[in-house]
């Protein structure tokens, strides 16, 4: 199943022309992205997919849908299960620079029951008409940003979790090149919930797993805006995880290594199921 979601990304990011929304089609957007989460496979939901240049549509044996740009103007690939799946929403936003994020993203969202999963379908440094970047993790104003918001609004608690990669060559301090993985809430502290996935993932031998905060001070995703944004949001836990080249280059080889990744990350103690209303 995994490889049959990642074709259908990989067509989605063929010639692509990146194009914005305007406010009033982002606000349509995160009603339908409402619904979408709530469960609606109806045809008049497709058709209003439709109209805005996206294909809504089963894969496989229908227990999964797919959300396709059809105008291929950036606006991301997406995959939902129904509402009674566990409240883990999983996102790639950086698939061309941080590689092996979105393989990982697909195959965590394929062998897990997680409610929906999010990729970029064009490049963070896509140069938009007034000189700005396209990067997802650092606009409000994206498809992207409106599907996080829906998300939220459909859970009453759970977690949204982005799956990110670093060079560690790059890194400014000793503790950001010696990390094999860094965990961050989006804020200055890690609170609670993010302890607990970090002590989780320290079991897994992946290497140094560290919290910014307290155990390293870089790649904290403080300026994120699905952060920020679920930083209002009671219940719903914002969790960025930076990986380096070795631990993605596991994660994407070993399956029983994903699997007990994904028991930390979705710690049903702390997660519970969606809800059918809105906030």
């Amino acid at each position: 199943m995994a490889e049959s979601l990642w074709s259908r990304w990989r067509a989605s990011t063929v010639d692509v022309a990146v194009r914005m929304p305007s406010s009033g089609e982002l606000q349509r957007v995160q009603r339908l992205f409402l619904q979408t989460l709530r469960g609606d496979r109806g045809q008049e939901l497709q058709r209003q997919w439709r109209a805005l240049g996206c294909r809504f549509a089963p894969l496989g044996d229908g227990t999964i849908w797919i959300l396709e740009e059809t105008r291929r103007e950036g606006r991301g690939f997406y995959a939902f299960r129904p509402i009674e799946a566990l409240p883990v929403v999983i996102q790639a936003p950086h698939v061309f620079h941080d590689l092996g994020s979105g393989p990982i993203v697909a195959r965590l969202f394929t062998e897990n029951r997680w409610l929906a999963a999010a990729w970029n379908t064009a490049p963070r440094r896509a140069k938009l008409d007034d000189g700005s970047k396209l990067d997802l993790s650092n606009r409000d104003d994206t498809y992207f940003q409106a599907f996080t918001l829906a998300a939220s609004q459909v859970m009453t608690r759970g977690r949204v979790v982005q799956i990110h990669g670093f060079d560690a060559a790059k890194r400014r301090t000793a503790q950001g090149r010696k990390s094999a993985v860094i965990l961050s809430s989006g804020q200055r502290k890690p609170g609670t919930t993010l302890t607990t996935i970090g002590g989780c993932m320290t079991a897994l031998e992946l290497g140094e797993v560290r919290l910014f905060g307290v155990d390293v001070f870089e790649l904290g995703a403080t300026r994120n805006k699905q952060g920020r944004l679920l930083q209002g949001v009671a219940g719903v836990a914002f969790v960025h995880l930076e990986l380096n080249r070795a631990t993605r280059e596991r994660l994407e080889r070993e399956s029983s290594l994903r699997g007990r990744m994904a028991k930390c990350l979705a710690d049903l103690r702390v997660c519970r199921h969606p809800r059918r209303g809105g906030r």
